[in-house]
């Protein structure tokens, strides 16, 4: 069975400046993300913990 398909789902994107001390406030940008990946297995999961709230 193939199970790959269109995924869209938010993500976020650095775009923190680097200040001169090398110090970042942290800033982020959330995107829309469109993936032709497999969501069945973990390493999905694993690579966006977001989705779930699981990790920040």
């Amino acid at each position: 069975m193939f199970r790959q398909g269109s995924s869209v789902f938010w993500d976020k994107e650095d775009i923190t400046p680097e200040h001169e001390n090398g110090t970042c406030n942290g800033t982020y940008r959330k995107k829309v993300v469109v993936e032709h990946c497999n969501i069945i297995e973990p390493d999905f999961w694993n690579s966006h913990p977001s989705i779930l709230n699981l990790k920040p």
